[in-house]
């Protein structure tokens, strides 16, 4: 089995974010760092009203507010680095993962 190098996560919200999918996400992106599946996660996230806590392996950009400021940022994560899977936390981000990578996870 081949375990991936790097992973760009575009979230609605994860670390600092609060409620039911922040949890979700907070729970699969620490659970894939911890088992060393990716040696690095940059997460995207639209919202962190809470400052976040990171584990090892997991970077977080600022967040984003609004449809075009955030779709930019997940777009220029595309440009600057090189990511061999792109997750989607949220079915609303399924057409700003579609256009950062060629299989994104919804």
């Amino acid at each position: 089995m081949r375990f991936l190098r790097s992973m760009l996560a575009i979230v609605t919200d994860a670390n600092g974010g609060r409620g039911g999918i922040a949890q979700d996400n907070r729970n699969f992106l620490g659970a894939l760092s911890e088992t060393g599946f990716t040696s690095s996660i940059t997460v995207v996230p639209q919202h962190a009203p809470d400052p976040p806590t990171l584990s090892e392996g997991i970077k977080q950009l600022q967040t984003w507010h609004g449809r075009l400021l955030y779709s930019r940022a997940a777009l220029r994560g595309t440009l600057f680095g090189w990511f061999d899977l792109v997750f989607c936390g949220h079915l609303f981000m399924a057409q700003a993962c579609a256009a950062c990578g060629s299989d994104p996870w919804v």
